[in-house]
């Protein structure tokens, strides 16, 4: 950690060394702003009338011909019923903040290649009852790390354009709230910070663009999760002194624009992705009881594989000059196997069916131009989640949610 903080500070210490001994400097801001009101329910809770503030600012500095310094912050404030799943399961909340800060050195070293340093940092809040205190939440997060990013441009045609990207990726998540129950009961416990992990992610990138406005994408990854605490758990339910939980992640997202109706103003879209998460952590379930003969030991009980899909059609409509009315509609759907966990009945009791987790989701935005860099916007979702995991004591698998936001966006 000491390492990834010094690495952090040399290279904002670099950028702005850079900056203050720059001949040439112009600074184009970049940014947008979301203040909306809204309203949210669920099937296991009351209604909520709440708000989100969302938004991001880039004051790009122009070093000299070649380099840009670009500070960057992006964040999220709501606060609205809402699901997140979690490892475990699905838990409820109320409030959610996402903090994200970062500073790049952006290199164009010819036409065709560019390159991008960054010092990276998240702080992510997660409330699950309205009297929780700020940055007390069981799932709070921080990260911190840096990025290194390559990128060629090539024009295979006139009207078409291939780009590549190439990443490495290091930061170290910590989370300051969650400590392993082993340490709660003992002074010497064999591990305390059970979920904080160093992460090391490798992607490729590949997207084609054409003039005419037909784009697609794919952007597979590897990310290797080496956690710092975490002691594997044996099949008589005692830890592994000597052995440490490692994850690998392989995930694949795919996108593409397609304008129909021989027309700009109908563009059909899609996002897709495909995750296989491979954990080498077991389960050891004692039910909760004394005695030993009903305890129950599943491996790979982390492990999962998961496929989404999201298609949405968007129709624009020119209002005057520079500004068009938007509208979107779409359906988005996820599927998650777990090829170790046993599904439980809604008492406890195990199944002999492999647990399976199906969310669907109905999208509906439109947006307004007032001016220029000013938007009236307006969302709708409606998400219905479905499993064969009944047992939700502790967390939610089944569970309807739906949440409606209007109010003013800005652009500039």
């Amino acid at each position: 950690m000491k390492k990834l903080k010094i690495i952090a500070i040399l290279t904002v210490f670099t950028a702005i060394s850079q900056l203050c001994n720059a001949e040439q400097k112009k600074i184009t801001p970049i940014g947008n702003f979301q203040m909306l009101g809204g309203y949210s329910d669920s099937d296991k809770s009351d209604g909520l009338w709440g708000y989100n503030f969302s938004g991001s600012y880039a004051p790009a500095v122009k070093l000299n011909d070649t380099q840009h310094l670009i500070p960057l912050y992006s964040g999220i404030v709501e606060r609205m019923r809402q699901y997140i799943t979690q490892e475990e399961g699905g838990r409820f909340y109320n409030d959610w903040q996402l903090h994200n800060a970062s500073v790049a050195l952006r290199t164009r070293h010819s036409r065709e290649w560019v390159s991008r340093f960054t010092g990276i940092a998240t702080w992510s809040f997660l409330n699950e009852t309205q009297d929780e205190k700020f940055g007390k939440g069981l799932y709070d997060y921080r990260d911190f790390g840096f990025s290194f990013d390559l990128r060629q441009s090539l024009s295979v045609a006139e009207s078409q354009q291939h780009e590549y990207g190439w990443g490495f990726q290091y930061f170290r998540r910590t989370y300051p709230n969650y400590k392993s129950l082993i340490s709660l009961a003992s002074v010497t416990a064999p591990e305390v910070d059970e979920k904080d992990f160093d992460g090391i992610k490798l992607s490729w990138g590949f997207d084609e663009i054409s003039k005419k406005g037909l784009s697609w994408d794919i952007k597979p990854s590897l990310l290797l999760k080496f956690f710092t605490d975490k002691k594997l758990i044996t099949e008589d339910g005692t830890l592994d002194g000597d052995s440490k939980r490692k994850d690998y992640v392989l995930a694949n997202n795919m996108g593409f624009d397609i304008p129909v109706l021989g027309s700009d103003r109908w563009v059909l879209s899609g996002d897709g992705n495909l995750t296989y998460n491979h954990s080498n952590l077991d389960l050891y379930d004692s039910r909760g009881t004394l005695i030993l003969n009903d305890d129950v030991y599943t491996k790979d009980y982390y492990t999962f594989l998961s496929v989404s899909a999201y298609p949405y059609i968007t129709y624009y409509h020119p209002i005057g000059k520079d500004k068009k009315f938007a509208l979107r509609g779409g359906y988005s759907f996820l599927y998650r196997h777990y090829p170790g966990r046993l599904a439980k009945e809604a008492g406890g009791a195990y199944t002999d069916s492999k647990q399976h987790d199906r969310e669907h989701a109905v999208h509906l935005s439109a947006s307004y131009p007032i001016t220029k860099e000013l938007s009236w916007v307006t969302y709708f979702d409606y998400s219905w989640v479905k499993s064969n995991q009944k047992y939700e004591q502790f967390y939610t698998y089944n569970y309807n949610v739906y949440q409606v936001q209007s109010g003013i966006s800005i652009e500039f």
